[in-house]
């Protein structure tokens, strides 16, 4: 594996990922949030790229994927979940009014499951697992807010008593968005071992009964 072109592609990006990774854990020691978010966000462009990149590959055996392209998705995977929640974590942070807090949740949530379907539809290679990590932490989301203790404690910082059908609506959502990534990360699979792209099957379709009325 050690001459594999895999190695050479992601090796750059990897490191890129790694240093910000080093000056995450240094920024998050000392609650420096906002430097954090940047250093986290910087993770996800190394990984993203090494994902990329190797996708672009002309081909890749099963062995290079599982042993060196998967493990990527499932870091980016989380590293994307861990992203949208620094991202709050910021807002909360500057006790941002209770709109603002709000508007972040859905639009973050609104955000993984857009990045699921570009993974799904619009890569290189389809990612099942980005779409199963995503899906996930969707459902945790759910599983958390059926009892919210955390969030309902008075001496939490910068507490809101959030009203139940908030807190109900945000762990509904979540959980439809949970089902919607698992069912991508099977459009996914079915693209990778079919060569089924349903994107490009529609827009044939499209062609053909365009070419049909003229």
């Amino acid at each position: 594996l050690s001459t594999s072109p895999v190695v050479d592609t992601v090796t750059p990006w990897w490191i890129f990922a790694c240093c910000f990774q080093v000056a995450w854990t240094l920024f998050f020691a000392q609650d420096l949030i906002p430097g954090s978010l940047v250093c986290m966000l910087g993770i996800l462009l190394g990984l993203v790229m090494a994902i990329l990149r190797t996708d672009f590959l002309p081909e890749i055996s099963l062995k290079e994927y599982f042993l060196l392209r998967a493990p990527f998705s499932l870091h980016c995977g989380w590293i994307i979940a861990a992203s949208v929640l620094n991202i709050n974590v910021l807002a909360d942070y500057y006790m941002s009014s209770q709109e603002t807090l709000l508007m972040l949740a859905m639009v973050c949530l609104a955000g993984i499951a857009v990045i699921v379907a570009l993974f799904t539809f619009a890569a290189p290679r389809a990612d099942p697992l980005i779409g199963l990590v995503a899906a996930w932490a969707l459902l945790g989301i759910y599983v958390e807010l059926e009892n919210p203790e955390n969030l309902l404690n008075m001496n939490k910082f910068n507490y809101i008593a959030w009203p139940q059908f908030v807190i109900e609506s945000v762990r509904r959502t979540a959980l439809v968005l949970s089902i919607a990534s698992a069912c991508a990360a099977l459009i996914s699979t079915g693209r990778n071992i079919f060569d089924w792209n349903p994107l490009s099957r529609l827009a044939k379709f499209y062609n053909v009964r365009q070419s049909v009325e003229l």
